[in-house]
């Protein structure tokens, strides 16, 4: 297998992976009882060392000048990055399912673009207005399954997943100053850690009781370890192989995979029309991966 094939599989195998976690995570509110604060609070806090001991396994420089330096820098990011964006997600998840919230979160790049937009003060091109209007409509067929009198899922859930979008968004433009000079993987690590740390003595996680199983830990482990170590490991090195725009659209493959594997696991699936909403938000994600490819 050629570098480009694997590394296209590599990164493809990534969005399975963070596509597994979110059905983990829906399996985890609905069957085991817990709520997106204890989940998110656990998963940022193994996640974050996790991520650390993949740094140090594949001898990626941990600087700990980031904590002299740009402390602030990095408590922005942890709290506004990580933080929002994984709560919202869940939290999401949480109240409608794992597709609905993956798709919706996955429109972050047209956000993205609009910011860009206003950042360089021009108009969107043509590519990115289609990209858009897809968009609009796919969230509307999706939220309200074409019956506009209506939700299929409740106005908090609907507000919740585009926070989770807002977040992903955060996620993606506030730590661009730190990863000019330091390694992306370390930050990302320290600011999950940080993120987890806080938010497991804010939400006073040993206070809480629930029913340890296998089956909990497996779910967990889904969500922690596949949804952190293998896909973050699998789209990283996928990336150094075939580059950062045709990984980006490769792993758009995410929200697909949450809505096969939540459908084949727990039975959740879309009316009609959502479908053809949820196809419309792909179809605006994949323009706007194959305009930032073309650029």
């Amino acid at each position: 297998m050629n570098e480009q094939k694997y590394g296209t599989l590599l990164v493809f195998l990534g969005g399975i992976c963070w596509g597994f976690s979110g059905v983990c995570g829906e399996f985890i509110f609905l069957k085991k009882g817990l709520n997106a604060d204890i989940l998110v609070s656990l998963r940022l806090f193994f996640a974050g060392i996790i991520m650390l001991l993949f740094c140090k396994v594949r001898a990626i420089e941990i600087n700990l000048n980031i904590f002299k330096h740009h402390l602030l820098k990095l408590l922005v990011f942890s709290f506004f990055g990580i933080l929002m964006c994984q709560y919202t997600y869940f939290y999401g998840i949480e109240l409608s399912n794992a597709a609905i919230a993956t798709v919706i979160q996955y429109t972050a790049p047209i956000f993205i673009i609009l910011i860009v937009c206003i950042e360089q003060k021009r108009f969107p091109d043509i590519f990115e207005i289609i990209a858009l209007i897809y968009v609009f409509l796919g969230a509307i067929l999706l939220s309200t399954n074409g019956d506009f009198t209506k939700l299929v899922i409740s106005t908090k859930a609907l507000i919740v997943c585009f926070l989770s979008s807002i977040g992903a968004v955060c996620y993606a433009l506030l730590p661009r100053k730190l990863n000019d000079i330091y390694n992306p993987l370390p930050v990302l690590g320290f600011a999950m850690l940080i993120a987890g740390i806080c938010f497991c003595i804010y939400n006073k996680i040993w206070q809480f009781s629930f029913h340890f199983d296998l089956e909990l830990f497996l779910a967990l482990a889904g969500v922690i370890v596949v949804g952190t170590a293998m896909a973050f490991g699998f789209f990283m090195i996928g990336l150094q192989k075939i580059g950062a725009a045709k990984a980006s659209i490769i792993s758009s493959n995410e929200p697909l995979a949450a809505a096969i594997i939540g459908y084949l696991w727990l039975k959740t699936s879309l009316l009609t029309l959502q479908i053809i909403g949820f196809a419309l938000i792909m179809l605006g994600i994949l323009l706007t991966m194959l305009k930032k490819e073309k650029n």
